[in-house]
């Protein structure tokens, strides 16, 4: 394991250009961003990955292309916003302008602001730059209308403009000298699809579904002839895209990226009935819009590195603190295993009794606990948050069962929808696109904000599990002046403040993200939950590869891994071991365990309690945490596994006293050979034993023996698996 160097300088150099112009230069950590203001442009001059100052003589202010993207109508006519822009001011703040970001310390991380004015676009922009002394600088815009007459927004992408300028070098690479890594799939049940193509030609990317999608908003830029890879992070719940374009002109490359929302213009392309005057935001006279943010780091790293500086970004500002006394990693048990739509008051007590007998931490009642028609059809009685005819003693009382089996209770409710047989549905139409509510409603943003907090009153609950299984696309519109407005934007602007409002009224509850599985597992979200569901897909091989793309960027330890029978079928697709150790990888849920105690096997209960005795002894304690390293990165997740085929993963505890490998065969025939696999936490100078968990066989080696020679690991059967455990003597 290469030692790391850490820095956490902050700063921004700033000077007045001989032309006028105004350049500022950005640090944190490592990274250096160089943006000037100059010919009516705001736009990067240049970017450094390890803290080197580019010597001016090397750069062309003459060449500098905008470093974000604004696309205006006025009176219904486009408008360019290229050029234009001048210097208002621009200092430092002392306050927090982005809600969704956590962990800044006022006195130590720079917030600093660039305030422009275009006079003829008549649209004043304040750049904000966040700098926190790690290898990510976030970036996000604040747009005014400064017109006494209406704006029209048609794209906004608060990150624009070239990677890298650089000459070919055939001689270093062969093919393109760029490639991009994303989603490849943005379909339900194929998350984390994440790996390379060579850049031959311009890419779009993005998600049309009126919420992040299955694809997340985030990319490698990787070029091949310096090593280098630009990671973007785009923290956007809904539709969005990204455009990568490669230019290659004789012995010129140039890579430029766009990174926003989807534009007016791609969903009149989409959707060819869409008027002229469409837009994603209308700007009355005065108001001011807020962009997400675009999370950045270029870095001269390997892969696994850069996987690591994600998780530790994520892990410091992105996702919130849980709250005081809550464990980060809780094993849950989930209904929807054997009582799928037949849930009632003894079923559902047999169903703690067991969960508890098991050492689970939570208990979570799932979708079929509401309703107020006698039939339970969750699809259905979404919007009716009160429990249903067939719980006679209601929710409350399963609560207190609950917390008497010494468990905290969780509790799922799809807030944002309105099912076809709710009452909610009858009273509110004008508030229903389709089963969706439209949050940019104030009134119907108030209802869910209510709502959310009655059932954390009423119902006495620990977590509250969100879900959100609609694609609303661009249905939610409205005529907004002379335009036609998308209200995208200010939906997810009212889901934010739903979700912060609650956090603020209840900082004891945890909060539970999915989103018919990973349909939001964009920054923007995860901010605003303490772990999240990755998929609704359960079955093995391809969940072990989704959880592996995932993994690039979004740590292990927020991740809810199923076991159980909820999913026909998934008992068929490994063994018992297999199934249990995946469900480690994560935060497990346990759908579905016995019927009944009675039929609960010796068998199945000693291999439950095992493994669960494993996860809270050897693999939690380090999982918060950890380090992790993926030795077969970007599988695609629908490809079939060739013969002796396997998915590796390691974690190790940050100080290297710990470490696990996990081994997935992906494929019905296992390798002829012994895989060798050698660890990247070893370090030589120590002495380890290196446990099987399948057999118990316990070994000692020397780190360099190790380093040296690797590990064996042989898998018996198809689609089976193996946990090594090595423990540092030292």
């Amino acid at each position: 394991m290469a030692k790391i160097k850490n820095t956490k300088d902050v700063d921004v150099f700033t000077r007045t250009l001989a032309d006028g112009g105004a350049e500022f230069c950005y640090l944190s950590g490592r990274q250096l961003l160089c943006e000037c203001v100059v010919n009516g442009v705001y736009g990067m001059k240049w970017r450094s990955s390890e803290g080197q100052f580019v010597p001016e003589f090397h750069t062309d202010p003459s060449s500098v292309s905008p470093s974000f993207r604004i696309g205006l109508m006025r009176d219904k006519r486009p408008f360019d916003t290229s050029f234009g822009w001048e210097l208002e001011n621009s200092g430092r703040l002392m306050h927090m302008p982005l809600e969704e970001l956590r962990g800044i310390e006022a006195e130590k991380d720079i917030i600093y602001g660039v305030r422009l004015l275009n006079r003829d676009a008549e649209l004043r922009v304040t750049v904000y730059t966040l700098l926190n002394g790690g290898d990510f600088i976030v970036r996000w815009l604040e747009i005014e209308n400064v017109s006494l007459e209406t704006a029209a927004l048609t794209e906004v992408y608060p990150l624009s403009g070239p990677v890298w300028r650089q000459d070919r070098r055939e001689e270093t690479v062969e093919g393109a000298p760029f490639e991009a890594a994303y989603s490849h799939e943005n379909q339900w049940g194929r998350e984390g699809d994440f790996r390379f193509d060579l850049l031959k030609e311009p890419l779009a990317v993005g998600s049309s579904r009126g919420k992040s999608g299955y694809g997340r908003p985030a990319v490698w830029l990787h070029n091949r002839c310096g090593n280098e890879t630009l990671v973007v992070e785009y923290a956007w719940s809904g539709s969005w895209q990204m455009n990568i374009t490669p230019e290659y002109d004789g012995d010129k490359a140039v890579c430029s990226i766009d990174a926003g929302m989807l534009p007016s213009e791609e969903l009149r392309r989409i959707d060819s009935s869409l008027p002229e005057n469409y837009a994603i935001r209308v700007l009355s006279p005065g108001e001011k819009a807020v962009t997400p943010a675009v999370h950045t780091a270029l870095l001269r790293e390997p892969f696994d590195r850069i996987v690591q500086l994600t998780h530790e970004h994520i892990r410091s500002s992105v996702l919130p603190k849980l709250p005081s006394g809550v464990r980060a990693c809780e094993i849950e048990a989930n209904h929807r295993g054997y009582l799928c739509d037949r849930e009632n008051d003894e079923n559902i007590r047999r169903d703690i009794d067991i969960a508890a007998s098991m050492g689970v931490e939570m208990y979570v009642f799932d979708a079929g606990w509401f309703g107020k028609n006698e039939r339970n059809a969750w699809w259905n009685n979404a919007g009716d948050w009160v429990p249903g005819p067939w719980l006679e003693k209601g929710i409350k009382s399963i609560s207190k069962y609950a917390h008497d089996k010494r468990m905290r209770f969780g509790l799922w409710c799809e807030i944002e929808a309105a099912g076809s047989a709710s009452s909610l549905k009858a009273r509110k139409p004008e508030w229903i696109v389709g089963r969706c509510l439209d949050l940019s409603i104030p009134e119907c943003e108030d209802h869910c904000t209510s709502e959310i907090c009655r059932i954390v009153d009423d119902y006495k609950i620990d977590m509250f599990r969100i879900d959100h299984n609609n694609d609303i696309g661009h249905s939610m519109s409205r005529v907004r002046d002379e335009y036609i407005e998308n209200t995208n934007w200010r939906y997810y602007e009212a889901f934010a403040r739903m979700m912060r409002k609650v956090r603020r009224r209840y900082p004891a509850l945890e909060l539970q993200n999915c989103a018919g599985g990973g349909g939001r597992l964009d920054l923007m979200t995860l901010s605003l939950f303490h772990n999240t569901e990755f998929t609704d897909w359960q079955r093995r091989p391809r969940t072990t590869r989704i959880y592996g793309g995932l993994t690039m960027a979004l740590p292990p330890h927020i991740l809810l891994y199923t076991f159980g029978t909820e999913t026909r079928g998934i008992s068929t697709d490994a063994d018992i071991e297999t199934q249990l150790r995946a469900a480690l990888l994560g935060r497990p849920i346990l759908r579905g365990i016995a019927p009944s105690e009675k039929q609960l096997t010796s068998y199945l209960k000693d291999t439950i309690k095992d493994k669960l005795e494993l996860y809270k002894s050897f693999i939690r304690p380090m999982l918060e945490n950890c380090l992790m390293w993926h030795h077969t990165p970007f599988q695609p997740v629908m490809q079939p596994g060739k013969p002796g085929e396997e998915t590796i993963f390691e974690f190790a505890s940050p100080d290297g006293s710990r470490g696990l490998l996990a081994v997935f065969e992906n494929s019905d025939v296992p390798p002829e050979k012994p895989t060798v696999i050698y660890p990247h936490f070893i370090r030589p100078n120590r002495s380890y034993s290196v446990t099987y968990e399948s057999t118990g066989d316990r070994l000692r080696f020397t780190g360099q023996e190790i380093m040296k020679n690797g590990i064996l690991c042989r898998i018996e059967s198809g689609f089976g698996s193996e946990f090594i455990l090595i423990r540092s003597n030292d």
